[in-house]
């Protein structure tokens, strides 16, 4: 899968509050089952949630986002699983520290949800020029691992139309290999086959 390069400007730089700033400072950043540590500068950097944190309570060295999405705890819970993986975390970390990075396809849809959650339009942004998120025979296969994700993501979050995936998936059911469906839970398999957008033989 090829790559693209992303980098972000220092225009976050103004979220951060300088003064209350040391150098050892770490912050510990919890999504779901995922924990990790950045430097509070790079953290706010990246950040408009975690800045708004730091102004309410400079003391606070851990934030916990499930519970900025409490009253939809479990499918947040369940999206971050997936999302928040090794290489997205490292990702996050190069970038907020100002590295340019490579990224695939199926990064770059994971990247887009995480600056969502985070609100860094910026990042948003640069990963929307840089793979536009359009649904094609092309990336069928990224779009169709990545589904249930989206599902949970879509529940706590009513801006991303996931009745138009839904609807790509099940026109282009046909390519979808049975085995990867399976996998899938039964709710979203039955989103997917009763939409009257179902193909199941290609045209051809």
């Amino acid at each position: 899968m090829s790559t693209k390069s992303i980098i972000i400007t220092s225009s976050g730089l103004k979220n951060i509050n300088l003064i209350k700033f040391q150098e050892d400072d770490d912050i510990n950043l919890i999504f779901g089952n995922h924990e990790f540590q950045m430097k509070r500068i790079f953290a706010e950097f990246i950040s408009q949630v975690i800045s708004r944190f730091f102004q309410s309570d400079p003391t606070v060295d851990t934030i916990k986002f499930d519970d900025i999405f409490s009253s939809k705890k479990d499918d947040f819970y369940k999206f971050t699983k997936d999302i928040f993986t090794e290489d997205t975390i490292s990702l996050i970390k190069q970038i907020s520290s100002g590295f340019t990075v490579e990224i695939n396809e199926t990064q770059a849809i994971k990247l887009r949800f995480i600056s969502i959650i985070l609100s860094n339009e910026e990042l948003f942004q640069k990963i929307n020029e840089t793979f536009p998120p359009v649904f094609s025979a092309k990336n069928l296969d990224t779009y169709f691992e990545l589904v249930q994700s989206c599902y949970y993501f879509s529940q706590f979050s009513s801006d991303f139309d996931f009745s138009s995936l839904i609807n790509f998936i099940s026109n282009n059911f046909y390519s979808i290999d049975p085995n990867k469906f399976l996998k899938l839970p039964r709710s979203i398999q039955y989103l997917i086959i009763s939409n009257p957008k179902l193909q199941i033989t290609s045209e051809d």
